[in-house]
């Protein structure tokens, strides 16, 4: 991670990868707990883009459309 940015937190829980060390994470305790965030490799992670799990896989793309 670059200066400043945020380390990894063993609270996240990893729900995709996209080959280059970034995920979409579910936040399992604290503050954030239950919201998906994101973490990027290069500035860390936190940006909320889902509410919790029901939305986050209701609004995904599957690949078949």
């Amino acid at each position: 991670a670059r200066k400043g940015a945020q380390a990894f937190d063993e609270a996240w829980l990893p729900l995709t990868d996209d080959g280059g060390g970034n995920h979409d994470c579910l936040v399992l305790s604290g503050k954030q707990a239950g919201q998906i965030i994101d973490f990027d490799h290069e500035t860390g992670g936190g940006r909320k883009i889902s509410p919790g799990f029901s939305a986050f896989v209701q609004r995904a793309s599957w690949g078949d459309e």
